[in-house]
């Protein structure tokens, strides 16, 4: 790998309104890829769940973005085994630029998870953006993610939690995405599946619930009203 291709900004405010409101936004960002996509007037929806999501889990992803491909989004995930890593894989297949928030450094040689290195080349091939505020040489370790989550809800405009179990990452990004006043879209799931114990909680705590797909095109209608931004994708 090319380590030029890793850059640095500390210019935060100048680079997306979003991520630079939050209270504990980042003293500076580390990237490699397209880093004015975060500049560009685009909804940023963060889709996260599971690393071993059922097939229910998956089939929802698919169905979302099928859906969204139109629409002028950016997706954002964390390049975790599962969901996240089948958001960006999506995300390419239906031509939708992604970022890429790995709890990791970003070099090649500290990139995770190791198995998704491939996908990372692919996101940067595809125009995306692959971004964090470590050092590139960060290895991934237990205080890295809830950090990644942080920036991966800040940089949102909405975020859809798939499924998630009590206790995970994925409701970490949904309780940080409600503590920055962003839109927060749960899935609905099986009762008895511990993958749909955390998006039924977050339900029944007053997050929004997504029934139909219809239901996720008002809310991105009202944020691009919200936001002064264009709700579909200009065609060439």
């Amino acid at each position: 790998m090319n380590t030029n291709n890793i850059k640095e900004t500390k210019n935060i405010s100048n680079i997306n309104e979003l991520v630079s409101s939050i209270p504990d936004k980042p003293r500076k960002l580390v990237y490699e890829g397209d880093l004015d996509l975060l500049k560009a007037k685009h909804i940023f929806v963060c889709i996260v769940g599971p690393r071993k999501p059922t097939p229910y889990g998956i089939q929802v992803t698919e169905h979302i973005l099928d859906f969204i491909k139109d629409f002028n989004v950016v997706t954002v995930s964390g390049a975790a085994y599962g969901i996240d890593g089948l958001v960006h894989s999506l995300s390419i297949k239906h031509n939708i630029k992604t970022i890429c928030v790995p709890g990791s450094g970003i070099h090649d040689d500290f990139f995770y998870p190791r198995v998704h290195l491939d996908l990372k080349h692919e996101i940067l091939e595809n125009a995306g953006l692959i971004i964090n505020e470590f050092e590139p040489h960060t290895r991934s370790s237990i205080w890295t993610f809830p950090v990644r989550n942080r920036l991966m809800a800040g940089i949102s405009h909405l975020t859809i939690v798939i499924e998630a179990e009590e206790r995970s990452g994925t409701l970490i990004t949904a309780n940080l995405a409600t503590d920055y006043n962003r839109e927060v879209l749960a899935v609905p799931g099986n009762i008895f599946s511990r993958n749909s114990q955390g998006t039924n909680d977050l339900i029944d705590k007053g997050a929004q619930i997504l029934v139909t797909l219809e239901n996720l095109r008002e809310i991105l209608v009202q944020i691009a009203l919200v936001y002064g931004l264009q709700v579909h994708r200009i065609k060439a």
